[in-house]
């Protein structure tokens, strides 16, 4: 393979990603595979694309679907601090019983 082709190799391998099941780095997979297409399908000369205008009107578009699904979902889920972990557990303030005090230096 040539250095060329090895550059334009997508990684990782899109489909030992989506069988792992990770829906983010899935669509990161996607993302890298619909990029890979576009680049890879330019002339080596001009650098034109040489792909159909509505060929590359839907890579494009779904670049961009899945740039913005990927922005929506947090990097690593797991990952909470334990103050996090500790707000989610309290009750919001509406629910409280009508005859509990406020906090101190609510006003």
């Amino acid at each position: 393979m040539s250095d060329e082709m090895e550059f334009f190799a997508p990684r990782p391998n899109l489909e030992e990603v989506v069988k792992r099941g990770d829906y983010r780095e899935s669509l990161m997979a996607m993302r890298d595979f619909v990029a890979h297409e576009l680049e890879g399908n330019r002339c080596k000369t001009c650098h034109m694309t040489q792909m159909r205008t509505g060929e590359l009107s839907a890579l494009v578009l779904r670049l961009q679907k899945l740039i913005e699904d990927i922005v929506k979902i947090p990097e690593n889920e797991e990952e909470v601090d334990e103050f996090d972990r500790l707000i989610a557990r309290e009750p919001d303030w509406a629910s409280a019983p009508p005859d509990f005090p406020p906090p101190p230096n609510s006003r």
